[in-house]
């Protein structure tokens, strides 16, 4: 089968032979009621099962939207092909594939070429006498558009060509080890880390309040939007880097004294006032919001630097969980916790990570709930794009590279 270009229109005729099939439930993307893989981003690596008659059928669910036409690209015993299909509406129909003679345990590779009128798949299947189903590995193979209407050359703008000086800037390390270089770098480090160490003994230990274990940089109360999440996460950055002994006793005390104190519904913090030993109980949205800005501006720094390790991540989990959990608004895609989109947006940030981290789903499905909400409806666009604004452009970047 050399390179040949096979335009299948409908498999219509199905035949009453057994079928073996192996359907794509874990699939990044659904379309139609169905899980699949777009092959402009994966390439599958099918292998056939033990018992495949050499007389068997290799068929794979092939996706349409409307009429268009959508190509894959196959290689099976070392030959390579194509074929195209022409939908028939929106769903999917099997396509047998012309691969000739099967062998068991050989492989099948299906990919695309490009981005433009690429197959997508919702699984394969053998129709014959194979009863096993084969089985399916796969493999992302590009993350982003490479084509020049989705990027930016900053070499392109005015005052910012890349001159001679600038090239050796941003050349990461000299071909031979450059000693003279290394000990001039080590004593800017050096320089650097001890002012971010007396800062951290001179300036953060000196505002911790010694009763509760928290910290009071801006007055009596530690509050989330604030305290939590644009002044702790640097004290224990400081500490990560140049004091452990304080990272591991203060740093964590405070996390546990936090939550210790300030947990109000499960596992959402509210403010506490040190002065008076007492929590400060807000209304719903404002709790929400305070614990969406610690989960992403305070934890995610955090735990960028310790892992998982350290129970900052568990905290941060924790937050996310909760958040769900008392999500109260009735939406279209599944209930949410706020309207806010700054809220929306850090969690957005927050639901990739921990879908990468952990592996459970219910945090894409929770990250695609808050995407559809904003841009089912159609033409969604932030009204500002100010610090606050554009969080939402952040998350939904991190879910597109995701999924």
């Amino acid at each position: 089968m050399k390179c040949r270009h096979i335009v299948v229109f409908v498999l219509s005729v199905l035949s009453a032979a057994s079928a073996s099939e192996t359907l794509f439930t874990s699939g990044p993307q659904e379309f139609a009621g169905r899980k699949y893989y777009w092959l402009a981003e994966w390439k599958l690596e099918v292998t056939l099962p033990d018992d495949t008659a050499s007389d068997d059928r290799f068929e794979v669910l092939f996706g349409s939207k409307g009429a268009a036409e959508r190509t894959l690209y196959l290689e099976y015993d070392g030959k390579s092909g194509s074929v195209s299909h022409v939908g028939q509406g929106d769903g999917f129909a099997w396509i047998e594939l012309p691969l000739g003679q099967l062998s068991s345990g050989k492989g099948v590779v299906l990919y695309g070429k490009g981005r433009e009128a690429v197959a997508f798949l919702a699984g394969v299947r053998i129709r014959g006498k194979s009863t096993a189903a084969p089985t399916v590995k796969p493999v992302r193979t590009a993350t982003t558009p490479q084509d020049d209407r989705h990027s930016a050359r900053w070499a392109d703008l005015d005052g910012f060509e890349l001159t001679d000086e600038a090239t050796k800037l941003w050349n990461p390390s000299p071909e031979r080890p450059d000693w003279r270089r290394a000990e001039r770098s080590a004593r800017y480090a050096g320089i650097a880390l001890s002012k971010v160490q007396r800062w951290l003994h001179e300036e953060c230990l000196a505002v911790r309040d010694e009763r509760s274990g928290l910290f009071r940089p801006t007055g009596r109360q530690w509050n989330y939007r604030d305290t939590a999440a644009d002044c702790y996460p640097f004290y224990v950055w400081a500490a990560f880097y140049t004091d452990k002994e304080i990272l591991d006793t203060i740093m964590l005390e405070t996390l546990e004294a936090e939550q210790r104190l300030c947990n109000h519904l499960d596992r959402l913090p509210v403010r506490y006032d040190m002065d008076t030993q007492r929590r400060i109980v807000t209304d719903f949205d404002t709790m929400i919001f305070g614990a969406s800005e610690y989960a992403k501006d305070g934890l995610v720094p955090i735990v960028e630097i310790t892992g998982k390790k350290y129970p900052w991540f568990d905290r941060m989990r924790g937050l996310v969980d909760d958040i769900f959990k008392h999500a109260r608004i009735d939406t279209p895609h599944g209930e949410i916790a706020s309207t806010n989109i700054e809220v929306n947006g850090e969690l957005l940030q927050l639901l990739p990570r921990l879908y990468s981290m952990t592996g459970e789903r219910k945090y894409l499905d929770w990250a695609h709930r808050l995407a559809d909400y904003y841009l089912l409806p159609g033409r969604f666009v932030p009204s500002r794009l100010s610090d606050h604004g554009c969080e939402i452009i952040g998350g939904l970047g991190l879910l597109l590279d995701l999924t």
